[in-house]
């Protein structure tokens, strides 16, 4: 859903390929100067406005978007936003293991054990785009992340915790962890599969809002039986 501003009149935000007019309204490209001024200073340009294309802006910014952009809706803006939220490059969520089935000698993971889950990365994520002309300002925050467990169960945990070589064996995760039931079988694997969902706000040019987002991927995972041997 997208926010246009409390009160902007009838100003917008227009394209001029990142250009800013340099004259406000009432004033004249060809006025004379003043007979009492005694200043050399020349007429305000591009460098010296309060505002730059894009910025999110309140009061005196108004005035330079409706230059720059008079057609902009809160409606188009959001379209905008959302093409660019596609794009925006979140952590990656390949799926994590622990105990990490590489670092035993079966190299799987063993039914009935406790197996940690989690994925990589900040959990917030902030970037500055340009698109149409005007620059956006995107803010993704985690909110969740859905494991795909290849064995028909998925599971989904707000708060994931990653494993450590100093736990204790066998500590089921605090946060995010599963326990197969059944092997892969031999040969196979289980896809596993990591989706982190996002809450992304997005600001241009007086107006804001915020969409969904997210970012899979997948790892495969051996699961085995572990059985005691008997000796003597």
């Amino acid at each position: 859903m997208a926010h246009a501003p409390a009160d902007w009149g009838d100003v917008g935000v227009g394209d001029t390929k990142g250009e800013l007019a340099t004259t406000r309204a009432g004033e004249h490209d060809h006025a004379p100067p003043s007979k009492r001024s005694t200043s050399t200073t020349s007429p305000a340009s591009s460098s010296s406005t309060p505002c730059s294309p894009g910025d999110p802006g309140s009061g005196e910014c108004f005035p330079y978007f409706k230059l720059l952009n008079p057609g902009l809706t809160s409606a188009g803006a959001e379209s905008i936003a959302r093409s660019l939220v596609v794009r925006l490059q979140l952590p990656d969520p390949t799926p994590q293991f622990g105990p990490d089935p590489a670092d035993n000698e079966w190299n799987m993971a063993a039914v009935g054990y406790p197996l940690w889950l989690w994925t990589n990365g900040p959990r917030t994520v902030t970037s500055t785009t340009s698109a149409s002309g005007m620059s956006f300002t995107l803010r993704a925050r985690y909110r969740f992340t859905t494991f795909t467990l290849g064995d028909g169960h998925s599971l989904t945990c707000t708060s994931t915790t990653p494993y450590r070589t100093s736990i204790e064996p066998g500590a089921p995760s605090p946060t995010c962890g599963y326990r197969y039931t059944k092997a892969s079988g031999t040969d196979h694997s289980y896809t596993v599969t990591a989706t982190t969902h996002w809450t992304v706000t997005w600001r241009v040019a007086g107006f804001s809002g915020s969409l969904p987002g997210t970012h899979t991927a997948s790892r495969q995972l051996r699961v085995g039986e572990l059985q005691a041997v008997v000796v003597g």
